[in-house]
């Protein structure tokens, strides 16, 4: 109703509200597409090297905007590919916010971002879809270790979490998304080179967290 107000703004409107017999997962729905389509929220398709490093590089970019939804999982020996959710705090400037962030994205060496916020693919199926097995010949000399994560939702927990990673350890699968708590739920997984110390980088962290490494669901679907 407010996106059709503002697209005829000489006209009078009045709102009937009454009980809405929903259940809350086709309410949940309702609420993302509606973030989306009055540009609260922005979707970006985003390659990058597949390197160490890559993934702060990706952020410092989209740093201090929100990050509402990420998933990644490692892949082709050279391209990354993320899907990105952003919040967009002022929506009446979403168009050139968005452009922006996707400019200086494409700035940067061997990256290559694209909005697809309006795509509907994306949108009902592309989210849930983003990942798939790792690639093992990537990864001789490291152990994967994947973690679940509570992460406090607040500006910076995610900024955090990629300054303690030390140099040379490489992020393989990294999923979020923002359900309005005061935790965010992350599925990481982290390749330990032959010599790190997983420990000590958890204990210095200090996020919840659990170890999913040999959950059968990662067994089957993800390793």
């Amino acid at each position: 109703m407010t996106k059709f107000a503002a697209a005829n703004p000489d006209g009078v409107y009045a709102a009937i509200m009454s009980e809405a017999n929903i259940k809350f997962d086709s309410l949940r729905y309702v609420a993302e597409r509606a973030l989306i389509g009055q540009r609260h929220e922005a979707i970006l398709s985003v390659q990058m090297p597949e390197k160490p490093g890559s993934f702060r590089r990706l952020y410092d970019i989209i740093y201090p905007r929100s990050v509402t939804e990420f998933a990644y999982r490692s892949g082709d020996p050279d391209t990354a590919v993320v899907y990105v959710g952003m919040a967009i705090d002022d929506s009446s400037k979403a168009d050139v916010e968005v452009a922006k962030v996707v400019e200086d994205l494409n700035q940067e060496k061997d990256f290559r971002a694209i909005d697809i916020s309006q795509n509907d693919m994306a949108k009902d199926h592309g989210r849930y879809l983003a990942g798939g097995r790792r690639n093992n010949a990537n990864c001789k000399d490291k152990d994967e270790r994947l973690i679940r994560f509570q992460f406090p939702e607040k500006p910076g927990a995610l900024k955090t979490f990629l300054d303690h990673i030390p140099v040379g350890w490489n992020v393989s699968l990294f999923h979020y998304r923002n359900h309005g708590s005061t935790t965010g739920k992350v599925l990481t997984a982290i390749e330990v080179p032959a010599g790190g110390d997983l420990t000590e980088f958890l204990d210095a962290l200090a996020y919840p967290f659990e170890d999913e490494t040999s959950n059968p669901v990662y067994e089957n679907f993800l390793r």
